[in-house]
């Protein structure tokens, strides 16, 4: 075959190839038109609000104090679209807004519904006026509620909300074992602690009486871990015995304490909680 044949054949190979080519192209051209309009058909389908309609609410949880009905009328709300368009994290949003609501969990359940699974807030000392505190020493908004009364009552700058739940719990375990109980505790803006115990006083002395007699306890600014533990030692050596008298008892002393009688005056009383430290 001649050098000119075998060039010929050559350019028909590669026109053929350019061909072949075109043809693939415009096939998967058209085949990814077509698949495209299919899924902007199907997917408008699927958005319709006519189509795929929520009709079911499933709620989860243990309800004290949330309402389930009023719950459920607020996740109504904020369902909007049908199965596919609804959107969780709103709906999530406008279940977190309910009073007493601590945590939720919102996903689809096929076919029609929407799973809301709910923990509640668990307050477990009251903060400032009006407020509360949670298991993780968050400050919260609730409404008041009876079984909430009893609460330790809790007050200082917003940002040591979680020391002091941490520091009161460690310290009740420890006045415990001595018959006392927290009832309060105040952390002034000098910093300076002052607690709010409570004994009966029948706790260590059988000679009293029963009842419940509340104190207070400075402990300042420095050093209050050692000063409760000076002011443990003085009342299970001594202190008890006039429990049902004390109003106030002072740590911040280098090496001892003020008891306050219930029968002096706070005119006359010069152990204010601010001045010493």
């Amino acid at each position: 075959m001649t050098q000119r044949a075998l060039a010929q054949r050559e350019r028909e190979r590669r026109t053929m190839r350019r061909i072949r080519f075109r043809r693939s192209t415009l096939l998967v051209t058209a085949t990814l038109l077509m698949v495209s309009a299919l899924v902007a058909v199907v997917a408008d389908r699927l958005f319709l609000p006519s189509a795929f309609q929520l009709d079911q609410v499933r709620l989860e949880g243990t309800f004290v104090h949330i309402d389930p009905q009023e719950l459920r009328n607020k996740v109504l709300v904020a369902m909007e679209g049908n199965y596919f368009a609804v959107d969780l994290e709103h709906v999530e949003r406008a279940v977190l807004a309910v009073d007493w609501v601590y945590a939720a969990t919102v996903r689809r359940v096929w076919p029609g519904s929407i799973h809301v699974q709910v923990r509640e807030q668990q307050p477990v000392a009251r903060w400032g006026r009006g407020n509360w505190l949670n298991t993780d020493g968050e400050v919260i908004t609730l409404t008041a509620s009876s079984d909430l009364k009893d609460l330790v009552h809790l007050d200082g700058p917003p940002q040591v909300s979680r020391e002091m739940l941490t520091r009161c719990r460690r310290w009740q375990s420890i006045l415990a074992e001595s018959g006392l109980k927290i009832k309060g505790a105040r952390l002034t803006q000098r910093h300076a602690w002052i607690l709010t115990l409570s004994s009966a006083a029948t706790a260590m002395n059988d000679s009293f009486s029963s009842g419940v007699f509340e104190f207070e306890v400075l402990l300042g600014t420095r050093q209050v871990e050692s000063r409760l533990q000076r002011f443990i030692y003085s009342y299970r050596t001594s202190l008890y015995a006039q429990v049902d008298a004390m109003a106030r008892v002072d740590l911040r002393y280098p090496n001892g304490l003020a008891v306050a009688r219930r029968s002096v005056p706070e005119s006359n009383n010069n152990s204010d909680p601010d001045i010493k430290t």
